[in-house]
């Protein structure tokens, strides 16, 4: 999964989550009940 955007002064914000990434966000979601 990735994203790109760019701030109002033309710097530009991206980058990519890796599958273990995810699945740590997933299971913090799970955990916090969201």
């Amino acid at each position: 999964m990735g994203s790109k955007r760019i701030e109002g002064e033309g710097t530009e914000h991206g980058g990519f989550y890796t599958q273990e990434e995810i699945k740590e966000v997933v299971q913090y979601a799970a955990d916090h009940f969201i």
